[in-house]
């Protein structure tokens, strides 16, 4: 097989230059911002006055936990307002979310520097994956997030606390001790407020972790791998990265632009669709070697075994 596609320094630089000419506008942070915070918050106002069936609620609140789990990787890269606005909205996001925020920052700042090796937090497998009757069962049941739980948010949310090279310092131990509590707290207050508004909240929880999973869990980087072991450049990281066609995705800030996210991280996210273009129209071969049809509910036939064991691209879908 000839060498995965990747861009020049050239062809980077030049589709950089382009998005980067993109004025950023704040209407579109604000109102993505805004409609997190409101989905969760007006739903739990609106099932505290009028008790319906906890999934009624739950189905909006799901659409915000999306949108604030988006919010809060935006903040970590300060691609959304900029420091120092980011760090106080990801962390209010983060603790609405049950995610430690700055916890997640480290860990998701790890996963750019070290993706596709063994200090990824984050990692793709990087073997072939045993034939496992339960993943399979699990992958098609689609109604427990359990590769998002224990592949990414679990990854992120316990990274001040797991184990690694470095022995983490006290005031990172501090810090995510504080955060996790803020959350369980503002949970603990909400329950407080109106036991009944517990099951809306869990299930729209629950519900944002299942769209999570389907929309990029499944397609970011799942199945995929470097071409070479190591510390991986971004240009590199464009071929074991996927981007994905997603109607609307400017309301989950272009998360779907995996590929231009990896090439530039801390590229704001308005820019990241000029980003896609201009590369594309100088190597579409990029784009052709992961599949971009994938998007909500879709993924990779076959059993979990062959959707998760690494290869380079996806010649099954070409």
């Amino acid at each position: 097989m000839s060498p995965p596609p990747v861009p020049t320094p050239a062809e980077a630089r030049r589709a950089l230059d382009a998005a980067r000419r993109i004025p950023i506008r704040r209407w579109p942070s604000i109102a993505v911002t805004l409609s997190a915070f409101a989905l969760v918050g007006l739903s739990l106002v609106a099932a505290h006055h009028a008790p319906l069936p906890p999934a009624v609620w739950a189905l909006p609140i799901a659409g915000g936990m999306l949108q604030l789990a988006v919010v809060v990787h935006a903040c970590a890269h300060d691609a959304l307002f900029g420091r120092p606005l980011d760090r106080v909205i990801g962390a209010l996001a983060g603790a609405l979310a049950l995610t430690p925020f700055g916890a997640y920052r480290r860990g998701h700042r790890a996963h750019h520097r070290y993706v596709g090796t063994d200090r990824d937090p984050a990692p793709a497998p990087a073997q072939p994956v045993a034939p496992s009757a339960l993943l399979t069962g699990l992958m098609r049941l689609r109604v427990l997030p359990v590769f998002y739980w224990a592949g990414v948010y679990g990854r992120y949310a316990l990274y001040a606390a797991l184990p690694t090279a470095e022995p983490r310092r006290p005031r990172v131990i501090a810090r995510w001790i504080t955060e996790a509590g803020a959350g369980l707290g503002l949970w603990a207050a909400i329950v407080a407020v109106d036991v009944d508004l517990g099951p809306p909240l869990a299930l729209g929880w629950l519900g944002g972790g299942i769209l999570y999973e389907h929309l990029f869990t499944f397609t970011q980087h799942l199945g995929l791998r470097p071409d070479r072991p190591g510390v991986h450049g971004p240009r590199s990281q464009t071929h074991f990265a996927r981007s994905t066609a997603l109607p609307g995705a400017a309301a989950v800030l272009h998360f779907n632009l995996h590929k231009e996210h990896h090439l530039a991280p801390g590229l704001h996210w308005q820019r990241l669709p000029a980003l896609h273009r201009a590369l594309a129209t100088a190597r579409p071969d990029i784009y052709r070697f992961t599949d971009p049809r994938l998007g909500l509910w879709r993924r990779h036939r076959g059993p979990a075994h062959r959707v998760m064991s690494p290869r380079l691209g996806d010649p099954g879908d070409r």
